[in-house]
């Protein structure tokens, strides 16, 4: 898989459950529109990925499929925000892989045959926000900033009967930056709980994510 192989490929992001752990930084004391106040979330996205490649080779690997040969997976969200504007940093780490046995007719003959995947992806969504509107117990902000999407691909082949000359492996990888904007904010449900929503638009070196 090659950089132009990704300018086409969109990762989708269709589900926020932001049932986060708020974790903040200690900070001066001071009314909040004078000082930054830093914090952390941990999240899950309902992630899947999907796409056309500049080959025209369709990309769908669902949200079910992800969970059932997740390896590992880190999400989170940094912030810092003070008066109406925040920073942030949203990351995203997924490692998937998948194995299969199955017998294969080489030259007419039955071999077994041993195959496995992986990916690996890695997102990382950096920008800033300007708080627009705000009520009792829900914001919303307007945002701006850049999207980095790599993707690394493993493929091993293993042809047991032909010994050394049947295993073969096969690496790639790619990588994009896409410029956003979009809109993003919060709702209260209730003192400890509340729900984050965020959608943004980008292009770049993808046509569009």
């Amino acid at each position: 898989m090659t950089t132009n192989d990704l300018r086409h490929t969109a990762l989708g992001l269709i589900l926020a459950l932001a049932l986060a752990a708020v974790l903040p930084v200690a900070a001066e004391p001071g009314p909040e529109a004078d000082r930054w106040v830093f914090a952390g979330e941990v999240f899950l996205w309902g992630a899947s990925i999907g796409g056309t490649s500049s080959a025209g080779d369709d990309i769908d690997i669902s949200f079910g499929d992800l969970i059932d040969n997740l390896d590992f997976a880190v999400m989170g969200t940094l912030a810092a925000r003070r008066d109406r504007w925040t920073l942030f940093a949203d990351l995203i780490y997924l490692d998937v892989s998948d194995g299969i046995n199955t017998t294969a007719n080489i030259i007419g003959r039955p071999v077994q045959t041993a195959i496995d995947v992986e990916l690996k992806g890695f997102t990382s969504t950096l920008g800033a926000a300007y708080r627009v509107w705000e009520t009792d117990s829900t914001d919303l902000s307007l945002l701006a900033g850049a999207r980095y999407l790599r993707l690394e691909a493993d493929l091993a082949i293993d042809l047991g009967s032909l010994g050394s000359l049947g295993s073969q492996e096969y690496s790639d990888s790619g990588h994009v930056w896409d410029g956003i904007v979009g809109l993003r904010g919060q709702t209260a449900i209730s003192d400890k709980w509340y729900v984050h929503y965020y959608l943004d638009v980008g292009t770049g070196d993808s046509d569009l994510t």
